[in-house]
């Protein structure tokens, strides 16, 4: 009994407190010399170029998600901090968000990672953060909202992150095993540790029953947005998404 409790309680404080390693990265925008990789996402119209004061400058747009856009290299599994500074001189109050498209076998999907008010002729910094997932593409970008047609600048676009690897013993005896003959032995697993391998393999070692943390509550689930559009049509349409909890469920599906 002494033994398994002295299992348990090192589990938790190596869940808790694993030793770490930490890779340190970021970008800061720079268009002195170009457009520095930002392209014009748009159905064509939209255009990019860069200002005497080292803004980019993105005109010709139609729609709220014609933006300057940039591929990134993220870690699946790794926290992000974004900001921007965005200026606009034609309306007296305009709204930006940072946003994220991200893909996964070509099949796109999006998030709002940050939202922000610009008041005409003024610099206004947005902020975001984001823990990115399981995709092969990511491209950041920075729209609007409400206003389809605007004209805007954009320059300090930056990104910190670090990404925390799981630093477990391997060594360290499988609860699942201990307690076989007893009964199975399980842990609650969120988005971010889901779209983290070397944590989710450690917890594969431990357990052999995973379930999500609020991945698949209603309010994860229901896509309110799309429910809303759809409600106009027919109020009895309701959209669901379940983006946050696939990481989990591949990989359970994946390794038994």
């Amino acid at each position: 009994m002494h033994r398994r409790f002295w299992l348990l309680s090192l589990l938790v404080l190596l869940v808790g407190c694993a030793p770490a390693l930490a890779q340190e990265t970021g970008y800061g925008s720079d268009f002195s010399a170009g457009t520095d990789g930002w392209y014009a996402r748009s159905t064509g119209g939209a255009a990019l170029e860069t200002t005497e004061d080292g803004a980019l400058l993105i005109k010709g747009r139609s729609d709220n998600w014609h933006s300057p856009g940039r591929d990134f290299e993220l870690e699946s599994g790794a926290s992000y901090e974004l900001s921007v500074e965005v200026r606009q001189q034609d309306v007296q109050e305009a709204q930006f968000i940072i946003s994220v498209a991200h893909s996964l076998n070509g099949l796109e999907s999006y998030e709002n990672l940050g939202f922000g008010k610009a008041r005409k002729g003024e610099w206004t910094t947005v902020k975001g953060t984001y823990t990115a997932g399981t995709f092969d593409r990511f491209v950041l970008y920075v729209e609007t909202a409400n206003a389809k047609e605007l004209s805007y600048e954009m320059r300090n676009f930056k990104l910190e992150g670090k990404l925390v690897e799981f630093g477990a013993e391997k060594d360290l005896p499988a609860l699942k095993d201990v307690y076989a003959k007893r009964f199975d032995f399980g842990t609650a697993v969120t988005f971010p540790e889901a779209s983290n391998r070397k944590r989710m393999d450690f917890y594969a070692s431990q357990f052999n029953i995973m379930t999500p943390g609020n991945e698949l509550k209603p309010d994860s689930v229901l896509d309110v947005w799309t429910s809303a559009m759809k409600s106009l049509q027919d109020d009895t349409a309701v959209a669901v998404k379940f983006n946050s909890v696939m990481p989990l469920l591949e990989y359970a599906k994946n390794n038994g």
